[in-house]
């Protein structure tokens, strides 16, 4: 879902596809991948697009490389599913918050992320994902689930 997610794929995507992926077609199960990622596939004007924000098993992911993060970063641990709230990266962040970011990667072609402790009684935590220099996400850590629960209610 992410190699063919956002605009123009780096070569590390295009290696990838072309590689495992297409592989994996091929395995028994192959078809119901193929069909999977199909379903997945909104008409655009001149291509299909497909959205990793709607996909809740991609989004687990993303949710699991943030507790991994906190974890290894030593910010939070445990950090619990419910306690993280993860987007696609839709806003654009003043210059201002980036600069206060700690940054890091894996591979700057594969996974970079940026991230900030907030600290404060319900939020821990803003965190900025990049896969494949190009799909991004926005995550939250919440102090509890309960935290987190409050805040997308609306109440104080």
């Amino acid at each position: 879902m992410l190699l063919i997610s956002g605009d123009d794929p780096n070569p590390v995507a295009l290696e990838l596809w072309r590689g495992k992926v297409l592989r994996s077609f091929e395995q028994p199960d192959g078809r119901k991948r193929a069909g999977d990622l199909f379903a997945q596939m909104v008409p655009s004007r001149d291509r299909h697009m497909v959205y990793p924000a709607r996909d809740e098993r991609v989004m687990r992911i993303v949710r699991k490389v943030v507790r991994g993060l906190c974890h290894h970063h030593q910010l939070l641990s445990p950090v619990l599913d419910g306690e993280v709230w993860a987007d696609h990266h839709r806003y654009e962040i003043p210059p201002a918050i980036l600069a206060g970011m700690t940054g890091g990667h894996v591979e700057e072609d594969i996974f970079d992320y940026k991230y900030m402790v907030i600290d404060d009684a319900e939020l821990h935590s803003a965190w900025l994902l990049r896969f494949f220099q190009r799909v991004g996400f926005m995550c939250l850590v919440f102090q509890s689930i309960e935290a987190r629960d409050r805040i997308e209610s609306g109440q104080q």
